[in-house]
């Protein structure tokens, strides 16, 4: 029943979404997943409740009339304070944020009024052949929750040495910009990316600047190459000389001393290109031991891999058909000569005239000249600008040079950066109105503060995990801040709200304790099925929200009954 009401209320979300914000993106696509897994928690409790009424009495309606009477409120402060979190996130400046704010808030309060109304009714119109539900593990739950609250202060003195060395070393998380990490290891894309980098080639991301003329881009070439982020520097301007005339006479000059090119080939012996290759590897193999003997590393990398080259040219050569390297050999002659000769001809066909844009061929033309006649700059980074401080380097040296730069560094450099401050200021946000909500239900600032402990504590108990497993914080699994503070606050609500009805802190036996730790193993086991996931992004987050909603349920069913108990000890109102 609390699915098929999941299922409704999904329904309503989506026309709920149509109606307010009109589409679905790349963040706000997540908000099902979301409704679906703290909406459910809203019937867990209901029905949690329900079942254990109907242990009391076999009467349906009463026991859904008692559970609406005493769990109701729960549930509603529950669903209002997540909607309330969620819409604070339309503060946050990021629209992705703040549209998923609008649609899960949204959705979020349409959870609360069909756990209220559709499941009760529900609970009402289906009968089951056996109604109340037998724990078996209920006994032995009772008995760890009295050795916890016989000695309360011991559970809080461990709580407390756990919460201040989680304090200790949280500062020392850190958030990895990379968005080159979150990406499956083995995707094409990545590898090629890390060959390029590993090689010190050309990234494949650049920066791009937009000139009106050709003098314009030139000039702009000149200074962006200058700068010491900057690896190189593409345009069509290195492609036309800037003196042409000087050009014409070089272009002159090599015609007039190529002349007509034509090769006569005559097929080498075989056994003479054998000797050859023979004394090429003897001459290698000493430069590569003077070499070696003077430290030239530069010129080891070329030499090493010629003297295997040619070693394996000998070896081939030898185990060759002896019959048939004579004509193999012709053949690779007359292949070579004739494209050696083709190329000297392009040389010779020169015009002697100055090269203009229209004699850069077609392709090359389209990718640095538009179609309304602006040119092209492409800047490559020396850098590798997927990490943070490269980037900011290389961003802000060619802004200096071209205000308008774009490009993927340019987008980079803002998005993950605004994705960062929205989803904090999302949770502050997200805190401070639930912190008002609660105050304003309970009407008691002791039993506000114990409601929001669980949540607090939880954080700082989920940081100092990560930092303990090595866990950065990345554009992915950010989101868990928002995410986090309304399902950890949700445990807090449940557990002070029996208290204040029955005055006891035992809650293990119960349907609150019970309903809690169903909720939390139903998002854990939800979000820990990202952990099969390739994209490593998916994985951080399955991880990070896995890590936080066991926290905070942890402080929820240990700190937060010690804290109960002792109130009641000293008669403290809650």
């Amino acid at each position: 029943m609390a699915v098929l009401t999941m299922v409704i209320v999904l329904a309503g979300c989506m026309g709920y979404a149509t109606l307010t914000v009109g589409h679905l993106n790349m963040i706000t696509v997540t908000f099902a997943v979301m409704i679906l897994g703290l909406g459910i928690d809203l019937g867990i409790q209901f029905i949690a409740r329900y079942e254990e009424e109907l242990k009391k009495s076999p009467e349906r309606a009463n026991a859904v009339r008692v559970t609406i009477h005493h769990t109701g409120p729960s549930i509603i402060t529950a669903g209002v304070t997540n909607a309330a979190a969620f819409f604070a996130m339309g503060l946050s400046g990021f629209r992705g944020v703040i549209e998923l704010g609008i649609i899960a808030g949204g959705g979020m309060l349409i959870a609360t009024v069909a756990t209220m109304t559709v499941l009760p009714a529900l609970l009402l119109r289906v009968h089951r052949m056996k109604e109340s539900t037998q724990i078996p593990a209920q006994s032995m739950a009772a008995r760890v929750e009295n050795a916890l609250l016989q000695r309360p202060s011991l559970t809080l003195g461990v709580c407390a040495l756990v919460t201040l060395f989680a304090m200790f070393i949280g500062g020392r998380v850190r958030f990895d910009y990379n968005v080159l990490n979150l990406q499956s290891a083995k995707a094409e894309s990545v590898k090629t990316e890390l060959t390029l980098l590993h090689a010190d080639a050309e990234s494949t991301i650049f920066a791009s600047v937009v000139c009106s003329n050709l003098d314009e881009t030139r000039q702009l070439q000149k200074r962006l190459a200058e700068l010491p982020a900057v690896g190189s520097v593409h345009s069509i301007a290195e492609m036309i000389p800037e003196d042409p005339e000087s050009k014409i006479k070089i272009i002159h000059d090599i015609r007039q001393a190529l002349g007509t090119i034509h090769f006569d080939v005559v097929p080498d012996d075989t056994d003479e290109v054998l000797k050859a290759l023979g004394t090429l590897r003897l001459r290698a193999n000493a430069l590569t031991r003077e070499a070696g003997e003077h430290g030239d590393k530069a010129s080891l990398e070329v030499l090493i891999p010629l003297t295997n080259a040619v070693t394996q040219a000998q070896v081939k050569w030898k185990m060759a058909d002896r019959t048939q390297l004579p004509l193999r050999l012709a053949d690779y002659e007359h292949r070579f000569y004739a494209d050696l000769e083709s190329q000297l001809g392009i040389i010779t066909n020169q015009a002697d005239r100055a090269m203009t844009l229209e004699d850069v061929p077609g392709p090359v033309r389209r990718i640095f000249v538009g179609k309304t006649g602006k040119f092209l700059v492409q800047v490559f980074p020396k850098e590798d600008i997927w990490e943070r401080e490269p980037l900011v380097r290389f961003v802000h040296e060619v802004q200096q040079v071209a205000p308008g730069v774009t490009g993927t560094p340019s987008g980079l450099y803002e998005f993950v950066d605004i994705l960062l401050r929205g989803y904090i200021k999302a949770a502050l946000w997200a805190f401070l109105v639930i912190a008002v909500l609660i105050v304003l239900d309970f009407r008691n600032a002791y039993a506000a503060l114990l409601t929001l402990l669980p949540l607090i504590v939880g954080m700082i108990w989920m940081v100092g995990v990560m930092v303990v497993g090595g866990i950065n914080f990345n554009p992915a699994n950010i989101m868990v801040l928002p995410l986090i503070v309304g399902i950890g606050v949700a445990y807090g609500i449940y557990v002070v709200q029996r208290y204040r009805e029955s005055h006891e802190a035992t809650f293990y036996s119960k349907s609150t304790g019970r309903a809690v730790v169903l909720s939390a193993l139903t998002t854990t086991f939800a979000f820990a099925s990202l952990l099969i996931g390739a994209h490593r992004g998916i994985r951080s987050l399955g991880l990070v929200m896995t890590i936080g909603v066991i926290a905070c349920l942890i402080a929820a069913l240990a700190l937060l009954p010690a804290l109960l108990e002792t109130a009641r000890r000293k008669g403290w109102k809650v």
